[in-house]
């Protein structure tokens, strides 16, 4: 996203808005960059799609524990050792449910969770972090012609 340019972000944030919008029938208030971008933006390029979901009235959401479990041939092991080595950097864990990897993901995530629940922390969601309810998070989209997203236009550009 951070080559796009601002019409194409626009474009991205909503288009994925209405997908989300479709098939749940709640809208989303919340949004990470894709890479790192949403813990350290590093570029001013990096900056638009942060600056421009601000403007669309997201909230950011990042995260500083990546394993980077998308990687190809990446294991369990290796996935479940990059969590804990990383444990001091946040609260957030970025797991990835897609890609080519998938299957190691899910096969370290109960070894991930027991560790941490032995180490005293707890789970929580992001709207259990932010003090909000599901339906402040992802609003119920009230009619077909209306994103139910407040502050925005329901057209896609």
């Amino acid at each position: 996203m951070s080559t796009i340019g601002p019409n194409r972000v626009k474009f991205e944030l909503n288009a994925t808005r209405k997908i989300i919008e479709c098939i749940t029938g709640h809208s989303t208030i919340l949004f990470r960059a894709p890479f790192n971008a949403d813990a350290e933006p590093q570029t001013v390029a990096e900056i638009l799609p942060v600056a421009q979901s601000r403007k669309e009235n997201y909230i950011n959401v990042g995260e500083y524990i990546d394993p980077n479990d998308w990687l190809p041939g990446r294991t369990a092991d290796e996935i479940y050792n990059e969590v804990v080595k990383q444990r001091d950097n946040g609260n957030i864990i970025l797991l990835h449910d897609a890609g080519g990897n998938r299957e190691a993901t899910i096969e370290a995530l109960p070894r991930i969770i027991h560790y941490f629940k032995a180490h005293g922390y707890k789970f929580a969601t992001i709207g259990d972090l932010m003090g909000k309810k599901r339906d402040e998070l992802m609003p119920p989209v009230e009619n077909a012609s209306d994103s139910g997203f407040s502050g925005s236009s329901n057209r896609l550009f």
